[in-house]
């Protein structure tokens, strides 16, 4: 289960470009290849070792004036479907 408090960081060699405004994930090891819509493209900017998940929320919401409540639903959604396939981790936290 992903907590608001989490913090996710990218795996360091899966290679990623933006084309069209749509960010495309490379992950030759994982033999995974994700293409990325404009709110998936911003989350990916977004998951950069230091942003927790209710920031990255926060963000949507204020970027995309969407609901709160759907935002959080979709990034933790969607940012369990990176951590599955292997391109993310979750940062241990500092206690």
């Amino acid at each position: 289960m992903i907590d608001s408090k989490q913090v996710f960081s990218k795996k360091m060699k899966v290679p990623w470009r933006i084309i069209d405004n749509e960010a495309v994930i490379v992950d030759l090891q994982g033999n995974c290849v994700l293409q990325l819509n404009d709110v998936g493209r911003y989350i990916w900017e977004l998951i950069d070792g230091a942003a927790h998940v209710a920031a990255i929320v926060d963000s949507i919401v204020d970027e995309y004036e969407i609901d709160r409540d759907a935002a959080h639903g979709d990034a933790v959604r969607f940012i369990g479907t990176l951590v599955e396939k292997g391109l993310i981790h979750a940062v241990p936290s500092e206690a």
